[in-house]
């Protein structure tokens, strides 16, 4: 029983911090917090304002932050340009360039922004409080136009629902940048062109902060001939004009015979002008080369300097096993037998880290550093086959609804190459916080069955900043904007709960069911769980997905693995009543409660409580018998839950023994004692 909950709470987190300080995920690069807020009141009239020549990006910028503050908090922002006439509203968001918005412009000049081009530079952006003519201005000014979206992701996490109905917007100034410039995933559209192309999951794609996308027709490149003209025109207006992104167009470098070179030649020429990509890159990978390789990757880089492409908008992805690392004898063989190859950049599975890159450059001669092909299996790693097939009645590749609990960058090929970052703490440390210094580009491969937005968002802003990671901030992060803080503790228990029944309840085979081989009354009690947080989730109205999207997505995957859970217990399964209902309906008949689960405990307690009054300071203080005081947390929630790790003040791990936990609210006390059973 203690090691279920050890599993299960290590992915709860404390709902309860101080309310001081103003907390971005991922930690904007420079932030100034002067502990000042704005009230909104319901009745103030808000405006998002972009320029009169706003792009593609900076005008998906205002949809999407008006998109979110609609979902999530109710409240609807008109978008209007700078020349519109903004008299009448109390509050303006504006959003742009430099060059995009001349109000901007005007606006950062007279308060001594430091905007441009090259501050912070690529992809960064900006973020200040003012006040102008009687408004107040949250202005959100990107480097360039990409960042104007980052930007407002930012601003988003600022605000706040107060008791009342108004919005809290906490003051922040903020200047960020990636760290890892180029960040993207590499999908081949023969197989998942139509997923690419759902709005949810371009969404998903630029809540990640992704910047790059790819004209990727299969798994190796190649099968030029096939693309479907109307479908890249579609991907070029969705990923490049209207979002900004980076577009590479690839090809299969593996070719029979020199004849085939000037086929390569049209359909690089097509690339370049017919679908008007910014880079283009050869492709070998699992498909392997031939003699006639070495011939096509001369000519290519020759072609794509006579047609302005620069070296570092060309890349090269080897053949296996030599993509695995630049220390793989076949790259010699290659750069000697090409040397103009050196000169473009090079695509590796191998970790990002001082002996890759040392590697590249002292050996094979490479210019540039090493980009990193962040290879994630079809549903992560780990070496063991539950996630291959998932908790399903059915073979993944057989089974249409799906859910995955949240995968982390240790679910990859990286914890395979350096087994040290088989665990999240591995990504806290080096080379892994500076990965900047030893790649420019991070592709995503695989994970095609985990949740868009997990995979996504984990991947793309671990990578925009690496030295910010921590996998439970950063899983909880992407639980709160995808279902609401108050549903994100009950999505996190859900995915423990999932991890469990794969790694301590059930024996995963490619077979159904899986026999059971942990204890049954806990499994039970754990579908129970389980079945009350779907119910809880189903009805969510601040979703900020769109709602046939977050549906399909997640929902009905979860429901899915809830009805598989239930078959493998051999019960028949039955809509629960959501867990919030039944816990706030007993909340209502006493005014001021608390309790403690599990008991004993070890190493973490979760601590759920109400206040009789919300106006009132409150705080939860834990004690050991001696009187002595432990820990401490200042709460500002009505009803909330709060998990104790088991450390003290100083970080140190309590003893075994027995604890008080007291409930402080104004003049009222209430305890509980729980054991702590190492």
């Amino acid at each position: 029983m203690k090691k279920t909950f050890f599993y299960l709470l290590l992915a709860s987190v404390m709902l309860c911090t101080a309310n001081a300080a103003v907390t971005i995920v991922p930690a904007p690069k420079e932030l100034t917090d002067p502990l000042q807020s704005w009230n909104i009141a319901v009745s103030d009239s808000c405006a998002i304002v972009i320029g009169a020549s706003a792009s593609g990006p900076e005008s998906y910028a205002a949809e999407q932050f008006q998109k979110w503050m609609s979902r999530r908090f109710g409240r609807t922002f008109d978008i209007k340009r700078e020349n519109d006439a903004l008299t009448g509203y109390t509050y303006v968001f504006l959003l742009g360039t430099r060059a995009g918005n001349a109000l901007l412009d005007q606006l950062a000049t007279a308060n001594s922004v430091n905007l441009s081009a090259t501050s912070p530079g690529f992809n960064g952006y900006v973020i200040e409080m003012v006040s102008s003519g009687g408004q107040n201005i949250a202005l959100v000014g990107g480097s360039d136009a990409s960042g104007v979206i980052y930007g407002q992701n930012t601003l988003f996490q600022l605000f706040e629902k107060t008791e009342s109905g108004d919005l809290k917007l906490n003051h922040a100034s903020i200047r960020d940048w990636p760290s890892v410039k180029s960040r993207g995933s590499f999908l081949p559209a023969n197989k998942y062109g139509q997923k690419i192309m759902t709005p949810g999951y371009i969404d998903a794609y630029m809540m990640a902060r992704y910047n790059t996308a790819d004209i990727h027709w299969n798994s190796y490149g190649g099968a030029e001939s096939e693309i479907d003209d109307a479908w890249v025109t579609q991907y070029v207006n969705e990923y490049k004009t209207k979002r900004g992104c980076f577009l590479w167009g690839s090809f299969n470098a593996k070719i029979d015979s020199v004849s085939e070179i000037s086929t390569k030649i049209g359909y690089w020429n097509k690339y370049l002008n017919q679908y008007h990509v910014d880079g283009i890159w050869a492709n070998l990978d699992d498909g392997g080369s031939s003699v006639n390789t070495y011939t096509l990757l001369d000519t290519f880089v020759k072609w794509g300097r006579v047609n302005g492409l620069a070296d570092t908008n060309m890349m090269f992805l080897p053949k296996y096993p030599d993509y695995e690392h630049p220390l793989q004898p076949g790259n010699l063989d290659l750069v000697q037998a090409v040397p103009i190859l050196r000169e473009i950049p090079w695509i590796f599975t191998a970790n990002p880290g001082p002996l890759a890159m040392n590697t590249a450059d002292s050996i094979l001669g490479l210019t540039y550093k090493p980009c990193w092909w962040n290879n994630l299996p079809a549903d992560g790693w780990r070496g063991q086959n539950y996630y291959y097939y998932g908790f399903s009645y059915q073979a993944y590749v057989m089974d249409t609804v799906y859910y995955m609990d949240m995968l982390g960058p240790q679910d990859g090929w990286s914890c395979f190459w350096s087994p040290y970052t088989c665990t999240p703490a591995g990504y806290e440390q080096e080379p892994w916080i500076s990965m900047e210094n030893y790649t420019p580009r991070m592709l995503r491969w695989g994970g095609y069955r985990v949740p868009d937005e997990y995979l996504n968002m984990m991947m793309g802003l671990w990578t925009w900043n690496p030295a910010d990671f921590n996998f439970k901030k950063l899983s909880m992060h992407i639980y709160k904007t995808i279902f609401g803080e108050e549903h994100a503790p009950s999505v996190a228990a859900f995915d423990s709960c999932l991890f469990l029944l794969k790694t301590v309840y059930f024996t995963p085979s490619a077979t159904r069911p899986w026999p059971l081989q942990g204890n049954r009354a806990e499994a039970e009690t754990i579908a129970q769980q389980m079945c009350q947080i779907v119910a809880e989730l189903k009805d969510n109205p601040v979703t900020v997905l769109d709602s046939a999207w977050y549906r399909q997505k997640y929902i009905d995957g979860m429901e899915k693995v809830v009805k598989v859970l239930h078959d493998y217990l051999g019960h028949t399964y039955a809509a629960c009543e959501p867990a919030a209902q039944i816990e706030s309906t007993r909340m209502q008949i006493q005014p001021m409660q608390v309790s403690v689960f599990p008991n004993p405990f070890n190493p973490a307690v979760s601590i759920t409580y109400a206040l009789g009054n919300k106006d009132k300071k409150a705080a939860m203080e834990i004690f050991d018998l001696s009187g002595r005081l432990i820990r401490s947390f200042a709460l500002r929630d009505g009803h909330s839950t709060v998990v104790w790790q088991g450390e003290g003040r100083q970080g140190r791990t309590a003893a075994s023994g027995i604890y008080i936990f007291r409930l402080k609210s104004g003049d009222k006390i209430l305890e509980k004692t729980a054991v702590l059973l190492k």
